[in-house]
């Protein structure tokens, strides 16, 4: 066994690419969780339609990477004044808000369907979750650290570690997703854990790859910056990056009592530490954190009868 407890998505479509259907139900008897193209959106509104048509004979949960690839192709960074600047290729805000809300609508329209969409970065999809929510639609959301602590004036630097799928975005942007996480429009954080070779970061900033490494640091920067600044309280905070995540794949919650087989992690809410990715297990170092002080650290972990002791 492992100490982390590995849990498989299947794709939507063939290979990802948008074309011919998964074999969805077989896939679900495997015991697949939900299904998702990940880092490629389903760009036929047709084929996305037959997988929510699909899902509706089990309650299956399909999850989106919310981009309008027409809109998208080989961008560089968020589009805005600083992009025109720079000179490099813009990804509209309105890319991802296209595509959010046609999932959305698709979802609805095809029987109130169970959609998670991922890693949103912009207000306005923000604000179409909070809408949809309101009408009773079944739509779950994450984000993720980088799109509540970084903005898109950091690209100045050129470091291509600061270089996203979807890309940072503005102080505007991190301001509703705070305000989306703290009234419960954004129902979880997700790491979005994307490692890179050091050698495939060192070229133009046009061709480096899109992600960064975040399982190390998606507590702390959580701590940080949502429970220490006020934003969530500790329970809060937890159900967002555990109990919440469960929920909507329908994994049974943890009991921690006494009997119960050990599912824990234990953190120091107040320690403070400075990131250092020599520390990391992880054999990528593509982040944009090193060197950051946060406050509030993973100390242990203990599943599956195995306990790791943080040594960041």
């Amino acid at each position: 066994g492992l100490l982390t407890d590995v849990l498989v998505s299947a794709a939507i479509s063939q290979k990802r690419e948008g074309k011919m259907i998964t074999p969805m139900l077989e896939l679900d008897d495997a015991g697949v969780v939900m299904f998702t193209d990940d880092g490629s959106c389903v760009k036929s509104s047709e084929m996305l339609k037959r997988a929510f048509d699909y899902a509706a004979t089990r309650d299956l949960l399909i999850s989106e990477h919310c981009e309008d690839h027409t809109l998208t192709n080989n961008f560089a960074m968020d589009e805005c004044d600083l992009s025109m600047k720079l000179g490099l290729k813009g990804y509209p805000s309105a890319a991802e808000e296209i595509i959010v809300s046609r999932d959305i609508s698709l979802a609805e329209y095809c029987g109130n369907r169970r959609l998670h969409l991922q890693h949103l970065s912009t207000a306005g999809s923000v604000k179409i979750v909070k809408y949809a929510k309101s009408k009773g639609l079944r739509i779950s959301c994450e984000v993720t650290p980088h799109h509540f602590v970084l903005t898109h004036d950091l690209m100045e630097s050129y470091d291509t570690n600061l270089k996203m799928n979807p890309p940072l975005r503005s102080n505007k942007d991190i301001e509703a997703i705070i305000e989306g996480l703290k009234d419960g429009t954004i129902d979880c954080i997700a790491s979005d854990h994307a490692p890179h070779a050091s050698h495939e970061n060192d070229v133009e900033f046009e061709k480096a790859p899109c992600g960064i490494i975040g399982l190390e640091t998606t507590l702390g920067l959580s701590l940080t910056y949502l429970y220490h600044a006020g934003h969530l309280s500790l329970m809060e905070l937890i159900k967002k990056l555990s109990c919440n995540p469960r929920d909507i794949i329908n994994v049974p919650l943890v009991n921690v009592s006494e009997g119960e087989k050990a599912n824990l992690t234990i953190f120091a809410p107040d320690e403070e530490w400075i990131v250092n990715s020599n520390n990391f297990k992880s054999i990528s170092k593509n982040m944009p954190f090193d060197g950051m002080k946060l406050k509030g650290k993973p100390k242990f972990s203990v599943n599956n009868n195995m306990v790791w002791e943080s040594e960041l």
